[in-house]
């Protein structure tokens, strides 16, 4: 039904294009430049009247109306006759099989359709937008097989191209594994630098992987994808991600396609932390101060920092060190120095 009113609306498009331009063209210039005579010969004038009373002379100007508007149509209706071919890029494949029992290498994600035909017809085809690529699987089992693709080409009076027209695919058989999940921390670097990621606890522990039997071999891990800037987390805390992304990887870190995950998005509860610790700041003189010159002491206006890290890694830190140039310095230009540090 949706398809009928389409075609229905842009005929009904067409004849009010060829009616503006009969009217624009013809109608209207041949109305004022009747008026126009009339105006010239006057109202009155009885030849003018007689002329247009007579019926040969009716017939006549008809005649020239008629093949003036032959004309005129004929004209404009050659740039919707005319030949002409025409790309529709990327369109999808939409492949029939038990997807429950069966896996499919080789389908193609896309193709492209050349249309050839009447102007009218691939102007109405562009319209309808109904455009669909069906690869049908159903008849066939196990092994390797070259099939073609199907087209449903809406405007039947329209030729077609697929590329590519045919194809080789596998069909393997489906089987199933039970993987565990780990996790995977992602844009990290969004983070707050004082936070850290402590713990994180995923809503179920086992997912069950489907696909045939070599590629099931090839899964190294199935990784839950922790997107830590979606926290948008201020401070320390616990935040819940819902519709946590898996992906499946082999040995070599490399996502592996055609891997149906069951559930293939999990829930995730992510704990931050800010650990921190306060260490006194240690000056480290470096270089050689001028000859007859020592440092006796050296102090800073700021004794001690506060670092944030893992708690492993604050354990080792005892204190800051600050490095200074002492080059050439004496007892009487070394106070101006100014010793900065983060």
């Amino acid at each position: 039904m949706k398809m009928i009113k389409g075609i229905a609306k842009v005929i009904g498009g067409f004849f009010k294009l060829i009616w503006k331009i009969i009217d624009k063209i013809f109608i209207t210039p041949i109305s004022r430049f009747i008026y126009f005579i009339m105006d010239k010969l006057g109202a009155n004038n009885i030849n003018f009247e007689k002329l247009f009373s007579s019926k040969n002379s009716v017939i006549v100007i008809s005649l020239i109306c008629a093949f003036a508007s032959f004309f005129v149509i004929d004209t404009k209706a050659v740039k919707l006759v005319g030949t002409e071919a025409t790309v529709l890029s990327n369109q999808k494949v939409e492949a029939i099989y038990n997807e429950e029992v069966y896996v499919v290498e080789g389908i193609p994600n896309s193709v492209d359709i050349t249309l050839m035909g009447r102007k009218s017809d691939l102007y109405l085809a562009k319209q309808l937008g109904e455009h669909t690529v069906s690869l049908d699987l159903s008849g066939l089992g196990v092994g390797t097989h070259k099939v073609k693709l199907k087209y449903n080409n809406p405007i039947q009076t329209l030729e077609y191209k697929l590329d590519p027209s045919t194809i080789t695919v596998v069909i393997y058989p489906k089987v199933s594994d039970v993987k565990t999940i780990s996790t995977d921390i992602i844009n990290s670097d969004k983070l707050k630098d004082t936070l850290i990621v402590s713990e994180i606890e995923l809503n179920r522990e086992e997912i069950i992987v489907k696909s045939s039997k070599e590629k099931l071999k090839q899964i190294s891990s199935v990784k839950a994808l922790i997107d830590v800037s979606a926290l948008n987390a201020k401070t320390a805390g616990t935040y819940t991600l819902e519709n946590v992304k898996l992906v499946a990887y082999n040995d070599n870190g490399k996502e592996l396609k055609n891997i149906e995950i069951v559930p293939n998005k999990v829930n995730a509860t992510v704990v931050l932390t800010s650990p921190s610790k306060e260490v006194p700041i240690r000056v480290v003189p470096k270089g050689e101060v001028k000859s007859g010159s020592a440092i006796q002491s050296i102090e800073t206006d700021i004794k001690q920092v506060t670092i944030y890290g893992e708690e492993a890694y604050l354990n080792k830190v005892n204190y800051v060190p600050v490095e200074i140039d002492v080059t050439n310095l004496s007892n009487i230009n070394f106070y101006r120095n100014i010793v900065n540090f983060i």
